[in-house]
Parts: structure tokens; C-alpha cells; sequence
């Protein structure tokens, strides 16, 4: 009982200090919780038999410590069949698929137009056997997949790098600097578009390829162009400004190498090339965390042929080999149904003169069942599923989107409930026993004092 009320004051510390699911791993599924629940219940049943011949009064002790072992056994089942995880579809949208909290590591391959076939899955638990320890290596395609780090916290953002893929564009991080301005950012150019426009706030930059035929629109404008022939060693750009003081027309034009610092006549605004890629692509990176936060998530690192990725929770990376495309996921695991839902219908009840939601609802249309709402204190029960209304998202509009329902299967729930009676029960007849034996023996006192 020491032990277990030590290990449950642990794992209220570290719910507090990071999250639920970290608590969970090291303290509440541990396997020193396990073998204090197993040692409880030995002790538990010692004890009853201790007690043995029985007799009535013991009825009540030996009910709430059965009772006590029945819970413990339905919580067991709970956690080795149960399901407890989340669905979540947008307005006339049809999923039948749950999102469990357990994850996998899953590769898809694709081949020219087809859509993407299942390669290889793996579940994973990174938290308690990370790839620093257990590596994971697979052979996809005539490559190696390795996963290389991971980050149970991690905040994500994004950088430009080179890029080995053809399909890829240039790329140009520039600086707009004065006094009171400090603006430094990459312009990335799909090779699908002869130019890419982005607006620092002074001034609009355009990356424009050699032979883009580009209108000026008027403002403060600049126009980088490359070069029919690039030189590796010394990369240079062609650079045209445009002034709205000069009356909108160029005020000045000629090459750009890297670290140059060109004045464009606005405000004492210089400009100066920091970075030119030939080839790039915008590269997702995650930032490591030391506690969890509202933009947290995990992330793996993986490598696919001497090509580095960070992939987050739910997300997926795209790697090529030959002709064939291949995509890494790093993802919650998911469940089958085996049957589909659909959304028809959400709806969101406000609290007067607020937008705080007070209630929501969905109306879904469930195969094989009909249609059925869900809400608050109402879930829909079916095959052995209970499907809660959990929460929903919204777009920037405050107009609701997506509706997300809790899901659970809990075949150890009627051993908690029956352990729960016999805990009760035995405790009311214990109470009664003591009551009842203090008459008794009361009266025996009176009538030997008599």
C-alpha cells in the first residue's frame, strides 16, 4: 500500500510537471505498478483465506476485498482489450477509422499514378525504447530507411535547403535593413511558375526565372532575375528596383552577388543577398522542447538514402527512389470500425451574447445503425462501441468544421462496476455486523450484571 501511494504521488508530480501520456509510460502502466497491484492482490487473498473457517461476521470483510481483486481484474482487461481513442470527420465527410493514443511508424510506396500501397508498419513507442538505444533500420526499395532521433517535445518550423530533386526551384534569402528595419527572408520558387512574388512590407520581392515575362505593378518593387548561366563557384543575380517616390519607375538595375549591399533609395533601406540555391526546398525542422506546451508535438528524425527528415506526429515525409515515390508517416495508430460514419450535421449552442460555446452536437449517419445525434451526456452505443461528443474545430470565421467524438470499448467496464458493488456492499455489512454484535454483546453484559 506504501509503495503504490508512492508511485500514485509520482505520477501525480510528473502529469503536473509534463503531461498525461508521460506519466502514463513511466508511472501508471509501468511495470512497478503492475507488480504492486498483482502483490496487493496476493496479500488481499492471503488474507481472506487467513480468515478461514469463516464465519458470519466476516461477510462484509471478505465482500470488499473481493471486490477489491474483481476491480483490479477489470481494470486489467480494460487496459489489454479496451479501446479508447478518437474520430473525427468534417461536415459530409465519412471516416471509419479510430485514432488510438499507441503509434506506429508506417512507409507507403507509389508507383507513377497508382495510389499508394501499405510497405511496411511497425508500432512504436520511441518514449520508452528511442532510437539512440533501439535502432530501427529498414531496407525500402534499393535504400536503407533509418530512424536516427527523436523528441518526445518539439516545436515545428521551417528552413530552406538545398535540394538534390530536379523537380525542385531556386531559392534567395534576401535582407531589407535600415535604422529601423531588420527583415531577412527566403523566397522559394516552385519551378512550375516563372515567378514567385513575396511581400516584406517595405517593398514587394519578386524571384523571376531568366526569361519570366514579369509586369511591374507599381510600389517599391524588386526584381531579382536569374541568370541564363549560373555559375556554382560565384553564383550572381540580376537585381531592377522600382520606386513610388521616383513615380513608379526603376531606379536602378545590375548584378548581385552574394553579400553584396545595393541602397534602394527608400527610407535608407539597403539590400543585401545573404543565400542563392539553385535547387531547394522548404525543409520542416522541429525544435526541441524540455516541457510540453500548447504547440508541442513529438518528432522523429529519419534518413532515407543520405536524405535527412524530421517528421512530426501525424505527418509525413515524401522520399524518391528511381520511379518510385515513398511515403514515411510517423502517425497514431489506427482502428477499423468496420463500418462508416458520416457526418451530416453540427450544431453549436452559445451562451448569450457570447461566442463561448455552451453545447454542440452531431447528427451522424452511421451504416448498418441509421441516424443517430450525439452530444453532451447523450453518446450513441453501437457493436460494442459508446461514442462520446468530445470536442470540434472551427475555421477563422468562428463557423464550426470538423466534429470530434471520443470512442470507447471497455470490456473490463462490468468487472469495475461489479468490484465497485462488492466494495460497498461489503462495507454496508460490515457496519451492520458491528452495530449488530455490539446489541448482542450489550445485552450479554446487562444480563451478567443483572
Amino acid at each position: 500500500m506504501v509503495g503504490i501511494g508512492i508511485l500514485s504521488a509520482a505520477g501525480t508530480i510528473l502529469e503536473a510537471r509534463y503531461d498525461a501520456d508521460y506519466a502514463r509510460e513511466f508511472i501508471y502502466q509501468s511495470p512497478y505498478m503492475y507488480i504492486l497491484l498483482s502483490l496487493l492482490c496476493v496479500c488481499l487473498f492471503n488474507v481472506i483465506i487467513d480468515r478461514y473457517p469463516w464465519k458470519p461476521h466476516h461477510l462484509g470483510f471478505i465482500l470488499s476485498h473481493i471486490g477489491i481483486i474483481v476491480l483490479c481484474l477489470g481494470s486489467l482487461m480494460t487496459r489489454l482489450y479496451g479501446v479508447d481513442g478518437s474520430i473525427s470527420f468534417d461536415i459530409g465527410q465519412t471516416n471509419r477509422f479510430v485514432s488510438l493514443r499507441n503509434r506506429e511508424l508506417a512507409v507507403f510506396a507509389s508507383f507513377a499514378d497508382s495510389p499508394p500501397i501499405l510497405v511496411k508498419s511497425q508500432p512504436v513507442d520511441f518514449l520508452l525504447h528511442p532510437p539512440s538505444k533501439e535502432p530501427i533500420v529498414w531496407d525500402v526499395g534499393h535504400k536503407k530507411l533509418t530512424v536516427q532521433a527523436y523528441d518526445n517535445w518539439a516545436v515545428q518550423d521551417e528552413t530552406v535547403v538545398a535540394s538534390k530533386n530536379p523537380q525542385s526551384g531556386p531559392a534567395v534569402r534576401v535582407q531589407l535593413k535600415n535604422n529601423f528595419v531588420n527583415l531577412a527572408q527566403w523566397i522559394n520558387r516552385p519551378t512550375s511558375d516563372p515567378y514567385d512574388v513575396f511581400d516584406l512590407g517595405p517593398a514587394r520581392v519578386v524571384l523571376a526565372s531568366a526569361t519570366a515575362k514579369y509586369q511591374y505593378k507599381g510600389g517599391n518593387e524588386i526584381v531579382l532575375r536569374e541568370l541564363p548561366h549560373e555559375d556554382p563557384v560565384n553564383p550572381v543575380l540580376r537585381y531592377e528596383i522600382y520606386s513610388r517616390l521616383a513615380g513608379n519607375k526603376r531606379t536602378s538595375a545590375g548584378q548581385l552577388h552574394i553579400a553584396d549591399v545595393v541602397p534602394t533609395g527608400w527610407m535608407g533601406i539597403q539590400l543585401r543577398l545573404l543565400r542563392y540555391l539553385p535547387k531547394a526546398e522548404q525543409r520542416v525542422i522541429y525544435l526541441k522542447k524540455n516541457h510540453p506546451n500548447g504547440v508541442t508535438t513529438s518528432a522523429v528524425q529519419v534518413d532515407f538514402g543520405g536524405d535527412s527528415h524530421w517528421i512530426g506526429l501525424n505527418s509525413t515525409v515524401q522520399f524518391f527512389d528511381k520511379n518510385v515515390a515513398y511515403y514515411v508517416t510517423y502517425r497514431n495508430a489506427l482502428l477499423d470500425l468496420g463500418f462508416n460514419m458520416t457526418l451530416d450535421k453540427f450544431t453549436v449552442g452559445h451562451y448569450q451574447g457570447t461566442d463561448r460555446a455552451k453545447s454542440y452536437r452531431s447528427q451522424v449517419n452511421v451504416a448498418g445503425y441509421g441516424k443517430a445525434k450525439i452530444y453532451m451526456n447523450h453518446p450513441l452505443k453501437y457493436k460494442g462501441y459508446t461514442f462520446y461528443q468530445a470536442s470540434f474545430q472551427q475555421n477563422n470565421q468562428g463557423q464550426p468544421t470538423t466534429s470530434i467524438l471520443s470512442v470507447n470499448r471497455d470490456p473490463g467496464r462490468w468487472l469495475k462496476y461489479l468490484g465497485s458493488f462488492l466494495i460497498v456492499l461489503g462495507t454496508i455489512v460490515m457496519f451492520w455486523f458491528k452495530r449488530y454484535r455490539m446489541k448482542i454483546f450489550g445485552k450479554r453484559d446487562d444480563e451478567e450484571a443483572a
